[in-house]
């Protein structure tokens, strides 16, 4: 999976060339359709080979030689892709990226200039860290949880809590009367 910093080099590596970006949504409710993703990939590129039937002779080839190059990338998935999605970002030329993602992404098949890359971002932005902290009367424990993965952090034997003690004789609001205050 690629960092912020590999998504940008990639972004301006492929910038200007003819760019087939897939995405594939990787799950499946009922075994039967573990191999869904593969008729709907099928109908996305045909429908861009539609689309492009007035284009010139080299893109069209370029075209089909990026879908080859798809289509021995996805060789090693012959029923489920075996993740949450799949992501691949590909040229004439060869394959720019391609892999798993431990994250659920949309179905997109776009062949354009530059690689589709804002679903991606969402991608990276799923897989920011979330710190989890358990407490109770003696001990915090706290928990790093990216998608499909929990990891143990620290624990604390002793924890202290610091309160913010309010003054109980503030004014009270607009609308609050004392009398209700003193119930």
């Amino acid at each position: 999976m690629l960092n912020h910093d590999q998504v940008r080099s990639l972004t301006r590596a492929l910038d200007g060339q003819r760019v087939l970006s897939v995405y594939i949504d990787g799950r499946f409710g009922d075994p039967a359709e573990r191999t869904a993703w593969r008729r709907r990939l099928a109908g996305d590129l045909h429908a861009l080979r539609e689309s492009i039937v007035n284009a010139t002779r080299e893109e069209r080839g370029a075209f089909e030689r990026a879908v080859s190059r798809l289509d021995e990338c996805l060789a090693d998935f012959p029923g489920a892709i075996g993740a949450r999605g799949w992501v691949g970002f590909i040229t004439g030329d060869g394959v720019a990226h391609a892999g798993t993602v431990p994250v659920r992404v949309s179905p997109i098949v776009t062949w354009e200039a530059g690689p589709r890359i804002a679903p991606y971002l969402g991608v990276l932005e799923q897989m920011q860290p979330l710190i989890v902290v358990m407490i109770d009367s003696r001990t915090a424990r706290l928990y790093v949880v990216r998608p499909g993965d929990i990891q143990p952090g620290k624990r604390c034997e002793r924890v202290r809590i610091w309160t913010i003690a309010t003054s109980v004789r503030r004014r009270p609001r607009l609308g609050f009367t004392r009398r209700r205050a003193a119930l």
